[in-house]
């Protein structure tokens, strides 16, 4: 749903014809640069709090292959659907969701821009593909 709703989001703010479509890529590259910061950023928060519990997890462990749930200290946080912190991170991860499916769609877009020509954007989207 979260890649249904940002692909959508962006294929209609960039498919706006009452603007030009140098406007579009603009502003397109603009919500995209906000969306990959915003996401990044809670992202690296959320990775600060747990590196430290998680370096200390590692330590302990006699090596990392024989990681299992079993492995982990007795007293160790195992978040459950209950604890309070469940949602941020369910919203972390749909929050990527739609910036996946908010960049394929920029991509394609910028693609699509560059040419009328449908060879030559058969190339592109095959280029693009294979990177």
């Amino acid at each position: 749903m979260a890649q249904i709703i940002g692909s959508i989001s962006m294929g209609l703010l960039l498919d706006q014809r009452r603007f030009t479509r140098r406007f579009r890529a603009y502003v397109g590259w603009t919500v995209l640069f906000f969306m990959v910061f915003v996401v990044h950023i809670w992202a690296y928060f959320y990775q600060k709090c747990a590196r430290l519990y998680l370096w200390c997890l590692l330590m302990s462990l006699s090596t990392i292959r024989q990681y299992t749930r079993e492995s982990l200290p007795q007293d160790a946080h195992k978040m459950d659907i209950l604890d309070k912190p469940y949602a941020g991170r369910v919203m972390l991860y749909i929050v990527c969701g739609m910036l996946d499916a908010m960049w394929q769609t920029t991509a394609y877009w910028m693609m699509g821009a560059m040419s009328n020509d449908p060879a030559k954007l058969a190339f592109f989207s095959g280029f693009c593909t294979c990177v």
